[in-house]
């Protein structure tokens, strides 16, 4: 394993086989997995016929879509907080949210009932 920033890991080609060998292995029909990377660093994965694996492109967000898919979330969710665009930008997230899995973090963060977010607020 090699780091290439101060989150970033790249994999090893056996690391990755490893690996997918392991989620393999560890699933069935009431436990999948979804793993999240770059389209390069998955190019190993979607070659190889070892694992029947689905690969989709996620698009950034714009701003609309986002307070659409927060929309939804809320009305989803209803044993939890609210989630408004006003909170999400309270708190600094507004840019991360281009990115929808920074935006589901975001809203299940801040919809914990125990979460202020004022509290929470990044700067």
């Amino acid at each position: 394993m090699r780091q290439l920033a101060s989150r970033q890991i790249a994999l090893a080609p056996a690391e990755i086989y490893r690996f997918f060998d392991t989620l393999n292995d560890a699933s069935c029909a009431a436990r999948r997995f979804i793993v999240l990377g770059r389209p390069e660093a998955l190019s190993i994965v979607q070659r190889s016929r070892r694992w029947h694996v689905r690969t989709a492109e996620i698009r950034p967000f714009d701003s609309v879509m986002a307070q659409s898919w927060l929309q939804k979330w809320n009305a989803s969710q209803p044993s939890r907080r609210t989630v408004s665009w006003e909170t999400i930008e309270d708190a600094n997230l507004a840019a991360l949210t281009q990115t929808p899995v920074l935006l589901f973090m975001a809203a299940f963060a801040l919809s914990e009932p125990a979460c202020d977010p004022e509290l929470e607020r990044i700067s």
